[in-house]
């Protein structure tokens, strides 16, 4: 993947203003390994191209925060350690299917339940009720635990903060779009818990 150099070292010399525009410079990076660990993925497991993304842009934030310009190493071989390792460390804490079991689906060529729900389309918005999101509010603690490391800054800022999505992607350093993208994401897992419990509180009585 071509980087303008010119525009990097300006970018770079003007850190760390500059940080928004240097996340949309190196996002090739990002994608390339996205798409290299989906098809990696793709022989054991289901995976989500948007959600391997998503961990990476984590990846990729965290290696701007790290790296010194100047150092012997370029920044696009250091983040690129960085990212791939975001990715690895969420898929591993999100995985659900023992380690000695995913070994021997990969040897046999069988493909397991998916890491993460595969979706191809975007799924469209979904609405949360007043007390379901007073709930969140009141104990987030119990919640944000069962959200990945994407949806916990969003989760704090968004639902529990109450602070505008465009005040998050400018700490962020990505577009007001993307936020919007993980609240919707946020607001998915965190309605699938409060319903499974509701089911279970029903069951119970």
């Amino acid at each position: 993947m071509a980087i303008d150099r010119e525009k990097e070292a300006r970018l770079w010399g003007a850190w760390p203003e500059s940080r928004a525009e240097l996340a949309a410079l190196y996002q090739p990076v990002v994608l390339a390994i996205a798409r290299t660990m989906e098809r990696h993925l793709a022989r054991v497991a289901t995976t989500c191209f948007d959600d391997l993304v998503s961990m990476g842009q984590v990846g990729l934030l965290n290696a701007l925060d790290r790296y010194r310009s100047g150092g012997p190493v370029r920044f696009t071989s250091y983040c690129g350690q960085r990212i791939r390792g975001a990715m690895i460390d969420e898929i591993r804490r999100l995985d659900h299917v023992p380690r000695r079991e995913r070994e021997l689906a990969r040897q046999t060529g069988t493909v397991l339940p998916g890491l993460m729900i595969q979706a191809e389309v975007p799924e469209p918005c979904v609405e949360w009720t007043e007390e379901e999101q007073q709930t969140f509010r009141h104990a987030p603690d119990q919640f944000l635990r069962y959200l990945d490391h994407t949806l916990r800054p969003v989760a704090q800022a968004v639902v529990v903060e109450g602070r505008p999505m465009a005040d998050l992607a400018e700490e962020m350093g990505c577009e007001v779009k993307e936020v919007e993208e993980l609240y919707e994401r946020m607001k998915r897992r965190l309605l699938d818990l409060f319903r499974r419990r509701r089911r279970a509180v029903k069951r119970a009585s």
